[in-house]
C-alpha cells in the first residue's frame, strides 16, 4: 500500500470510531429534544368506563 492509501484507510476507521462513540451522546441529545416539545392538546374527552361499557347505554 503507498501512502495515500494508508492514510485514507487510517481516516475512514478515525471518522468510524468516532461515528460509532458519539452515537450515545446524540441519541441522548435527541431524547432531551422530543421530552422538551409541547405536548399537543386535542379536544378528545378523556375515556370514562361508564359510557365505555355496554351496561350503561343498555340500561338507559
Amino acid at each position: 500500500m503507498n501512502k495515500k492509501s494508508m492514510i485514507a484507510v487510517l481516516l475512514i476507521i478515525l471518522l468510524a470510531t468516532i461515528s460509532v462513540l458519539g452515537l450515545p451522546f446524540m441519541t441522548h441529545k435527541i431524547e432531551q429534544h422530543a421530552e422538551t416539545i409541547m405536548q399537543t392538546v386535542t379536544a378528545t374527552p378523556q375515556p370514562n368506563d361508564d359510557y365505555d361499557s355496554m351496561e350503561y347505554i343498555e340500561t338507559q
